[in-house]
């Protein structure tokens, strides 16, 4: 995550005080994505001794975190506290040792990224012993207010989702008012949001690896991924030559690259391209191995013709979609 880069850009700063990279992702969000607070919900009971008391729990869309909990006022009462999801199944459940003054007098379950749905709260006495009592609950939210793009209205749910996903992490960024799905990618934005993901360390040589990628915003990206520890993402350059970045990365690079990031390399030299694959031939004998794990892991699909198009420029959505996958 972003910790974990800017922790390796200060430990690089600090033993090469010239390399200056900066906290490459912290700041870099462009205020894209919002995120808002609020109790959504308060309600109360008084709990009877071997009964339980529900509440029907509503979590809006696009929530990253909610929180139930529940308090009591100074006793000898241990209450404990149930969240049941869907088809009635047990999401979470809080029921400490009530020691008053330390632990007691307060329960609490906390969802990570819940799905929109109804839950139920149960809160009941701890084995059923104590006397009756009000019971206080809260529920807290904190949702993602996404940025009004202009773009995004045809897109399917689960293409939707990806994009939700990429600009609620800051790994992709909005261009203004749009997102432009169908743009092509190029070299130097696929190397950025490899490095935005966290899927490589983030590094800076002392001097150029490319001789045209000359700012060090663009030398931060390019020269992460292209010091990762288990081999360069970007195969098909040669160090001091040139990185080329801002043509288009082809769907071939890109495989390679992505394979490479989300350390499934391992997974290559037996991998196998799918018969089905209808243009194969087009895609280099040594290269078929990362094609065929890209698709095994639903990083990059066929298309709906079954081909792979390995020398055409990927775009904006197949790389949120990619992204998502491998750090979800």
């Amino acid at each position: 995550g972003a910790g974990m880069l800017n922790t390796h850009a200060a430990v690089l700063e600090a033993a090469f005080p010239e390399r200056r990279m900066g906290a490459f992702r912290s700041i870099a969000s462009k205020n894209a994505v919002r995120f808002e607070t609020q109790t959504s919900q308060i309600f109360n009971h008084n709990v009877l001794p071997f009964s339980a008391a529900s509440t029907n729990i509503a979590i809006p869309l696009h929530t990253v975190q909610a929180t139930v909990s529940i308090a009591w006022a100074f006793g000898t009462n241990d209450f404990g506290l149930k969240l049941y999801g869907a088809n009635n199944a047990l999401v979470g459940e809080s029921n400490m040792l009530n020691l008053p003054g330390l632990t007691g007098r307060r329960e609490k379950i906390v969802l990570r990224n819940p799905t929109s749905q109804q839950f139920r709260s149960e809160v009941r006495h701890t084995l059923g012993l104590g006397l009756t009592q009000n019971v206080l609950g809260a529920v807290e939210t904190t949702r993602i207010q996404y940025p009004s793009l202009v773009d995004l209205g045809s897109l399917s749910p689960d293409t939707l989702a990806d994009v939700h996903y990429v600009l609620g992490a800051n790994l992709m960024l909005p261009n203004g008012s749009r997102f432009n799905p169908g743009n092509s990618v190029s070299r130097l934005e696929l190397a950025e949001t490899i490095l935005r993901a966290g899927l490589v360390p983030q590094y800076m040589t002392g001097n150029r690896m490319y001789s045209d990628v000359v700012d060090r915003r663009s030398r931060g990206a390019v020269e992460s991924v292209q010091s990762n520890p288990v081999g360069r993402l970007f195969t098909d350059v040669t160090v001091g030559d040139r990185f080329y970045p801002y043509n288009p990365a082809s769907r071939l690079t890109a495989a390679v690259a992505l394979v490479k990031a989300a350390n499934l390399e391992s997974q290559v030299s037996s991998a196998v391209l799918p018969w089905t694959v209808a243009d194969a031939s087009q895609i280099p004998a040594s290269l078929r191995g990362y094609v065929a794990v890209a698709i095994q892991n639903g990083l990059l699909p066929l298309d709906t013709a079954n081909r792979f198009n390995p020398g055409r420029a990927l775009n904006r959505i197949e790389l949120a979609h990619a992204v998502a996958a491998i750090v979800r």
